[in-house]
C-alpha cells in the first residue's frame, strides 16, 4: 500500500485525484475477469493459483503515474530529487521478481492489468475519460443525499 501511496499522490497531483479510483478498478476488475478464464475457463490449462491481491490495480496506477509525469521529483530534500520514472523502474523490477515465483498465468493477469492502466492513460490523453460515469453516478448520489435547503 505504500507503492498505492506514493504513484497515487503523483496522480492526484497532476491529474486531479478523480483518475486515481477508476484506473484501480478497471485494472482490478480485467485482471480478476482474467484470473476467471485462466483458472477457471472451459478447457483451461492452467490450475487455479492464488490471486495476487491489490498489486494488479497498483501496478496499473505506478505505470498510469509514470505515463502521466515521468519527471516528477519525489524527495526533493535529497540532492536534486528522485525521478518517478526511476522509482517506476524499482517498483517493476521488484514485481518481476515477486511474479516469478507464481505460475506464469499470474504473470498473464499482471500484464492485463497494467495494460488497463496504460489503454485509461492513452484514451484520456485522446480526451476520453472512462471514469467519466463513475464521476457522475458520485455526484448524482451526493446532490440526492445533501440536504434540502427551504429557501
Amino acid at each position: 500500500m505504500i507503492w498505492l501511496t506514493v504513484f497515487g499522490y503523483v496522480l492526484q497531483l497532476n491529474q486531479s485525484n478523480k483518475h486515481l479510483f477508476p484506473i484501480y478498478f478497471y485494472a482490478g476488475l480485467l485482471g480478476g475477469l482474467a484470473y476467471i478464464v485462466l483458472s477457471f475457463g472451459v478447457g483451461s490449462i492452467f490450475i487455479p493459483f492464488p490471486l495476487m491481491g491489490a498489486s494488479m490495480s497498483v501496478s496499473a496506477v505506478a505505470l498510469a503515474a509514470t505515463l502521466i509525469a515521468p519527471r516528477f521529483k519525489l524527495l526533493a530534500n535529497i540532492g536534486s530529487g528522485i525521478p518517478l520514472w526511476i522509482l517506476s523502474l524499482l517498483y517493476f523490477a521488484l514485481q518481476i521478481a515477486i511474479l516469478t515465483k507464481y505460475p506464469f498465468a499470474n504473470t498473464i493477469v499482471a500484464i492485463i492489468s497494467v495494460i488497463m492502466g496504460l489503454v485509461y492513460v492513452l484514451l484520456l490523453k485522446k480526451g476520453v475519460d472512462l471514469g467519466k460515469w463513475m464521476h457522475n453516478l458520485l455526484h448524482w448520489l451526493n446532490n440526492r443525499a445533501a440536504p434540502k435547503t427551504n429557501g
